[in-house]
């Protein structure tokens, strides 16, 4: 036993002196989330990036190194939403859709100001981002959101065609009809193949493919095959290919990146989607980013609801 006991404390001996100074290197960051469900300032209605661009001063004299900030894209109810109903990811608070150009957190110009702004002041900015389901297919009232051949109708109604205005085809002034919004030619249009159920994984069961929060993406990795396919009544439909959802994210998300500045993620709901597209996302926005590439350091934290034994 004596034998045995030497070598062990020579080596607790030994590594004694590093103890401090590996201490030394541990960095410790304080994260505020900053808002809460149904958040609201009635001095700062429909313009919550303003509120938080007025205390950035006073956050970082509290010793905040990071401010959480919601889900910035547009979403179905316009700025009834707090952001957890996506509409269009490429829509931060700068295109007319669902009744307004804002978000609740305010226009695009005001979000990028408080991005600024709490950079000026030494604070990170965490982008709260949704990608297990979409909601509010169709024009304002729901013209053209349903596609009559998607499977499951009876999940979401059949409402899984999303299309977004853009530059080339802008919300009509004088209607907001099926019509033009199957015309809509925005980015990262949405078809029913894209969501469970569809013909490679005909579910909608299970955490994978439970449509509980509007219609659930399939991004492959669940189950079943990756879904994609053409919607049967859309004017505008370009083609998609396999890994077409898993694609269209990691591109929206390296254009966020690029157009915003911010500093790392907070991944709504990620029990519900598979880990490989987060393991390829997380890496591309770490290393593949070019210049707004987030480095090893990038805080990426995902939200997990389950019960203890799942987390276990």
């Amino acid at each position: 036993m004596k034998q045995l006991l030497r070598p062990l404390l020579l080596a607790l001996a030994l590594l004694a002196p590093l103890a401090p100074a590996l201490a030394q290197t541990t960095v410790k960051k304080v994260v505020l989330q900053g808002f809460w469900w149904d958040y609201t300032n009635g001095n700062f209605r429909t313009r919550w990036a303003d509120y938080l661009t007025e205390l950035a001063p006073r956050l970082k004299s509290l010793g905040i190194d990071a401010v959480w900030i919601p889900p910035a894209v547009k979403n179905n109810g316009g700025t009834n939403a707090v952001g957890y109903a996506p509409f269009d990811h490429y829509d931060l608070g700068d295109k007319f859709q669902k009744g307004t150009t804002t978000t609740r957190l305010g226009t695009k110009d005001e979000l990028l100001r408080l991005i600024a702004v709490l950079h000026a002041n030494g604070i990170e900015v965490i982008q709260d981002v949704v990608l297990n389901h979409m909601d509010g297919a169709g024009g304002t009232g729901g013209a053209g959101g349903l596609d009559p051949a998607g499977l499951s109708p009876s999940a979401n109604a059949g409402y899984k065609n999303f299309r977004n205005a853009c530059y080339a085809t802008p919300l009509p002034e004088t209607a907001d009809n099926a019509a033009a919004y199957l015309a809509r030619a925005g980015r990262w249009p949405k078809n029913a193949p894209n969501f469970h159920a569809h013909a490679g994984h005909n579910s909608t069961s299970g955490d994978y493919a439970l449509p509980a929060f509007g219609p659930d993406f399939c991004y492959g990795d669940d189950g079943g095959a990756n879904g994609f396919g053409p919607s049967s009544n859309a004017t505008f439909n370009p083609p998609q290919a396999d890994g077409y959802s898993r694609t269209q994210a990691r591109n929206w998300l390296l254009w966020m990146k690029k157009q915003t500045g911010i500093d790392g993620i907070r991944w709504d709901a990620v029990k519900n989607y598979g880990y490989a597209p987060q393991q390829d996302w997380m890496y591309n926005l770490k290393y593949l980013a070019g210049f707004a590439s987030g480095g090893e350091a990038m805080h990426n934290v995902g939200e997990f609801v389950g019960s203890k034994q799942e987390l276990d």
